[in-house]
């Protein structure tokens, strides 16, 4: 895969898949709005922060300020735009109007990057600096999911110990209600 390929098929298939089900959901369906609203969050600031630890510094040492300037408004608007979920009633119409009108965004956002933001940065590195980018954000995107299911595995473990321990103390009571 060429460096392009790369770069221009990183990351919004997760975003893209958490609008599709969070706009899939009814207005009852709160807490699962609530939970997909905070993966999509996670989602999105993960791809900001990169994109801020990555490309602005490649940019900004090539005199490229206003690529940076507009990519920075555009994470803005989009941290703005969850902002205003986070705090909006989750079993409404205008949440999901909210949340279409922030999937536009996103969507938009990612043209432009894909116009302006990565061919400049393609344009000032070479190949290798590129691949070493591209490696760097694929592991880091790799470290964090790795954490994120370690996680998962330990609150699972947790929840089956506490389960353990519940029918253990409910066994317990049983046979001294039986004995008495």
């Amino acid at each position: 895969m060429t460096t392009t390929q790369r770069f221009s098929q990183a990351p919004p298939d997760k975003a893209n898949d958490l609008f599709d089900k969070l706009l899939g959901t009814s207005d009852n369906a709160v807490k699962t709005r609530e939970r997909l609203l905070g993966d999509l969050k996670e989602e999105l600031e993960l791809l900001a922060t990169l994109q801020e630890e990555h490309l602005f510094p490649v940019l900004s040492r090539h005199g490229m300020q206003d690529l940076v300037r507009e990519a920075t408004a555009d994470n803005q608007q989009t941290a703005a735009l969850v902002g205003e979920l986070e705090h909006m009633p989750k079993n409404s119409s205008e949440f999901t109007e909210k949340v279409a009108e922030l999937r536009r965004a996103f969507q938009q956002h990612i043209r432009d990057d894909r116009r302006e933001l990565l061919p400049a940065v393609l344009k000032v590195l070479s190949d290798e600096e590129a691949n070493a980018i591209a490696e760097t954000v694929e592991d880091e995107m790799a470290n964090i999911d790795e954490m994120k299911r370690a996680e998962a595995r330990r609150s699972r473990e947790q929840g089956e110990a506490v389960q353990r321990v519940t029918e253990d103390v409910a066994d317990t009571l049983r046979a001294g209600a039986e004995s008495a």
